[in-house]
Formats: structure tokens, sequence, C-alpha cells
């Protein structure tokens, strides 16, 4: 009797515990450690979207933040005194973080498709939003470049810490386009070289 009532009693859930540690510290830490199967654990939980908004408002941010610091640069350069918005400035830097965010994975998506990748564009547009915090250092250096600082240490500073994204946003793009090591070489060279010539463009 006792066996039958435990062999009738409906079967627990099990616990996915992938999911349920997957939050956003332990998520990053394996984003920013060049681990590849972190952006599959985070589409699993569902959290590439929340994930990517995060990292990429993030960056805006930090791209806010620099301009802030450095405006006293850009006024004095001015034939007057001139009256910053923080807010609006900070807001400016998150829309600029969002449409550099979307114009690079388009073109990553182009040539990454253009070989045999992933036919569709949002893997692409999440997986390097959330590689985006990667580039977080990067932001105020940009900022600094812009008002018009110049010294070796922050170009070295710069170079350093874009050596190393490489590494986050390479391994979100072949995550999303599912491409061999080679073929993914190739896309990625191709969207470096026309995303570096837009922003020598824009610098």
């Amino acid at each position: 009797m006792h066996d039958n009532a435990i062999a009738s009693s409906p079967a627990r859930r099990p616990l996915n515990t992938a999911n349920a540690s997957m939050n956003y510290f332990h998520a990053m830490w394996q984003v920013l450690t060049w681990r590849q199967d972190g952006y599959r654990r985070i589409a699993a939980a569902n959290r590439s979207l929340r994930y990517c908004v995060v990292n990429v408002s993030l960056l805006g941010i930090a791209y806010g933040i620099g301009a802030l610091f450095f405006s006293d640069i850009v006024v004095s350069q001015g034939a007057g005194p001139i009256q910053f918005n923080p807010l609006m400035i900070l807001m400016a830097g998150m829309s600029v973080a969002f449409l550099m965010h979307g114009g690079a994975a388009l073109f990553c998506w182009v040539f990454s498709r253009g070989i045999g990748g992933n036919p569709q564009f949002m893997p692409v547009y999440l997986n390097l939003g959330i590689a985006a915090l990667a580039l977080l250092p990067l932001a105020p250096a940009l900022a600094a470049f812009q008002a018009g600082l110049q010294g070796s240490l922050l170009l070295l500073f710069t170079v350093a810490v874009g050596g190393y994204a490489i590494g986050p946003l390479y391994l979100a793009m072949r995550a999303a386009a599912g491409l061999a090591h080679w073929k993914m070489v190739l896309a990625a060279l191709a969207a470096v070289v026309y995303i570096g010539c837009f922003l020598y463009l824009w610098l």
C-alpha cells in the first residue's frame, strides 16, 4: 500500500541548477573569462535580452561619465562658457552606445551570414551586447580622445583593453553564428576593418 502510494505520487520536477546559478555576476564572469558556453547558458536561462540591455546601458553611462569628466577641456577650447546638462550627456552616451552596438552587430551578422553563419540577426545582436561589458574601460578612453587628449599612456591603455576585449567579442560572435574557427576569423576580420574605418572617420 505504501509502495503504491509512492509510485502513484507525481514526480517532483528536477531543479535546473544551471539556470538557477546563472545570475548576472556569474554570467558576466564567464563572459569576461572567455567562456563561450556562457552565452548558451545565458540564452537557456532566457536572460540574453536583459543582460544585453544592461551591459550596453552601462557602456553608454561610462561613455557619458567620461564625456562629463573631460568636458572642462572641451569648454577651455571654446569661445565662452558652456552649460552642460549631465543628464542629457548621460542619455546621449547611452544613445551612442546602442547605436554603435546595433551597427556593429549588423556588420558582424552580414559578414558571418555571407559565409554560412546563422541567418538570424538577434543572436548576434544579443551576444555582442552581452560581451560589450568587456569594452567598459574603453568608453572613458574614447571620450578622452574625443576631448583632444593624447599621450602614450592613454594609447597603451586603449590598445591593451581593446586587445583583451577582442576575446569576448569574438566568442560572442562565434557562439551566435555557429561557424568554424577559420570562417569566424574571416568574418571577424572583415567586420573589424569596416568598423575600424567608421570609428576612424567618427573620431
